[in-house]
């Protein structure tokens, strides 16, 4: 299929500016408030609709089934499963979601809808779901089933197990309308197998459910760290060669409804209201946490939880402990003009805009036609900043600039050499060239000892931590 346009040399957001660093850490900022909620989630009540083909022909009743049972026993949500009949696919479909929405539409409640089965673009480049590969296959067209979903007045979370699942945001609709695919526009997904997005969203369940409440971006981050860590497999060709096939896919998380402030939906696990006392009950039917504006009170200091450190920690690739292991994505940020990016300006702007120092990773700065700043951050913040066509994705990273890293013995010299001769203010760039070990307070040692020319500005951060403590 070819592209709709030229992708390789699309410069049509290169217009588009943000007012200054501060404008974008306040966007920062509110995205890592709405990723890492620290109080409980704000739902009474939480219905799931579990949606398959009557005709299964891929066989995703197993997972479905057990899928069912998490929420059930394991959150103690209402679950409901329905299968898509063969005729008059799409009415009947429409048909039962309109009585699901008048049965238990609430602003205090949470929809959440899973779809798993096949799914293709059609002729318009829409999702539509099918319940064979055939042509002639009962379909049902997801874009009508989307809109209704997105007028909801309760929060709404879709989960779909499906080829070419990613789907567009919308310019309006009521509450929050949260999205997370198995793959994207114009990508397959993998078929009931234990590398399956299914597969891993029971297993993220499972092993969340005991622990702090998980927000859907944050869900969408670990089953991308779970997914992206499964290895190809191989088989033997009929010339005894390995044969490698691809089982990693990459999730994807939209945003279609939100309103004012990002807030993403969060799941934990419902009391069981009817082994408590009347008391009991009564009082967690009253309780803060279930009220919007407490809730919202809460997310706005969530960025400074500690839960939030071991929230990151926990999305890491078995066997391996790095930072790196937390899923993170590149971003360019264009700014508006020549910024003033001297180093004492940035460790003010960084002491004043705490979530950028905490999540956030500088990995380049550029003079443009304006100042063009490279990021890279955890996926989950990533999915809440708001869109902005200032903001454009660059990729998924895996590691921190390895030229960084490792710098050669020339270059590194000419640095030092250049640090000791030179009398202007080290530029950012420079400063944070090679500290990424550091904490910040060290970061801000280490800056003041650059600045009186103590130290080289391109040095290890092992080196500079020894030379901190020797001062």
């Amino acid at each position: 299929m070819r592209p709709p346009f030229d992708r390789t040399h699309d410069i049509s957001q290169t217009g588009y500016h943000i007012k200054d660093l501060r404008t974008f850490g306040e966007s920062l900022t509110n995205a890592a408030a709405g990723a890492f909620p620290k109080g409980k989630s704000r739902y009474k009540e939480v219905h799931v609709l579990l949606l398959s083909w009557e005709d299964d022909k891929l066989g995703v009743m197993k997972e479905i089934d057990e899928l069912r049972s998490v929420f059930d026993q394991t959150y103690h949500y209402h679950i409901e499963v329905w299968k898509i009949p063969s005729k008059r696919s799409h009415n009947s479909l429409v048909r039962r979601l309109t009585d699901f929405l008048d049965d238990y539409e609430r602003n205090e409640n949470l929809l959440l809808i899973y779809y798993g089965g096949h799914g293709h673009l059609n002729d318009d480049r829409q999702l539509t779901w099918s319940c064979t590969e055939w042509e002639d296959s009962p379909t049902v067209q997801w874009l009508g089933i989307q809109n209704m979903l997105e007028q909801a007045t309760s929060d709404v979370l879709i989960l779909l197990d499906c080829c070419a699942a990613a789907t567009a945001s919308a310019e309006s609709g009521s509450g929050v309308t949260e999205v997370i695919a198995a793959c994207g526009f114009e990508t397959s997904a993998p078929g009931v197998c234990e590398h399956s997005f299914t597969r891993s969203l029971i297993d993220e369940l499972r092993y969340w459910c005991k622990r702090s409440p998980l927000s859907a971006a944050i869900l969408h981050m670990k089953v991308l760290s779970r997914m992206k860590y499964w290895k190809p497999s191989s088989v033997e060709s009929k010339d005894g060669e390995p044969v490698f096939h691809e089982r990693r896919k990459t999730p994807v998380h939209t945003i279609l409804t939100n309103e004012g402030k990002p807030r993403s939906i969060v799941l934990s696990p419902i009391e069981s209201i009817s082994f408590l006392s009347p008391e009991i009950s009564a009082s967690l039917a009253h309780s803060p946490s279930s009220d919007s504006s407490s809730q919202d009170v809460e997310m706005e200091d969530s960025a400074d939880s500690s839960a939030t450190t071991s929230i990151l920690s926990s999305v890491s690739s078995p066997g391996n402990g790095s930072e790196q292991s937390c899923p993170r994505v590149l971003i360019a940020v264009a700014l508006e003009e020549d910024q003033c990016l001297q180093l004492d300006t940035w460790v003010e702007w960084l002491r004043d805009i705490p979530a950028i120092a905490k999540y956030a990773r500088v990995e380049g700065i550029y003079e443009s036609n304006s100042t063009l700043m490279l990021l890279s951050l955890p996926v989950s913040i990533w999915d809440l900043i708001l869109n902005n066509p200032a903001v454009s994705f660059i990729g998924f990273i895996k590691s921190q600039d390895l030229l960084k890293n490792h710098p050669s013995e020339s270059s590194t010299a000419q640095a030092a050499k250049s640090a000791s001769t030179s009398t202007s203010p080290p530029s950012v760039i420079e400063a944070f060239a090679t500290n990424d070990g550091l904490t910040l307070e060290e970061n801000r040692e280490w800056s003041a000892c650059v600045a009186c020319q103590k130290l080289a500005k391109t040095v290890r951060s092992s080196t500079c931590k020894s030379f901190l403590s020797a001062e």
